[in-house]
């Protein structure tokens, strides 16, 4: 190798690593958007900035009225406390996409989610919920319903409104064993990955 090669190898060395490591110091895990906050009363020192909330195991019986002014907030995780319904309000928070409200003592479908227009992903498995409004299609960006753990027999046609978009539906531990009811619902969302309670005779 020349000798001016070897510079120019040595020169390109020292200005793509620095390059690299600062790509990767400030990747999207880094960003300001991608912190999570696992503090509701950090959150809110500068709450146009909080884009992912968890506030998992943190004893809730009501959803803290203050999260409603995280306006950007595009990932909460409200799971394992003992939350029992969800304020109307939540439609505020228009840039939500992922909520998580399983392990909760949820007894009914909040029916407020199903005017997050943006979600596209809703945990809700591990409570008591028996069955789902009709209005679950008019959730036009759903892509994950994680739903197990609940006493549905159930799901209403209008879920059928979601086959174009709807990619995930979680129905494990669920009371939905009726064969008619589990064709019913294959019908409906044939593109869907489905899991249906296991194990399952009724389709033998």
């Amino acid at each position: 190798m020349s000798k001016k090669n070897t510079i120019f190898f040595i020169v390109t060395i020292f200005l793509i690593i620095p390059f690299k490591i600062f790509s990767q110091k400030y990747s999207t895990l880094n960003l300001p958007n991608n912190i999570e906050y696992t503090s509701l009363k950090e959150a809110l020192k500068q709450p146009d900035s909080v884009y992912i909330l968890k506030l998992k195991r943190k004893k809730l019986i009501q959803l803290p009225k203050e999260i409603f002014l995280l306006k950007n907030l595009k990932v909460l995780n409200l799971s394992v406390n003992k939350l029992n319904d969800i304020p109307n309000n939540i439609d505020s928070l228009k840039f939500l996409e992922e909520l998580d409200i399983s392990s909760n003592k949820f007894t009914h479908f909040p029916l407020a989610i199903t005017r997050l227009a943006k979600l596209t992903t809703l945990k809700i498995f591990r409570n008591e919920i028996p069955e789902l409004p009709k209005e679950i299609g008019d959730m036009k960006n759903l892509n994950k319903l994680i739903i197990w753990d609940n006493p549905l027999t159930n799901l209403p046609d209008e879920i059928g409104k979601l086959k174009s978009q709807i990619k995930q539906l979680n129905l494990s531990l669920t009371l939905i064993r009726d064969r008619n009811i589990i064709e019913k619902i294959s019908n409906l969302l044939p593109d869907t990955k489905i899991e249906f309670p296991s194990p399952c005779d009724c389709l033998k």
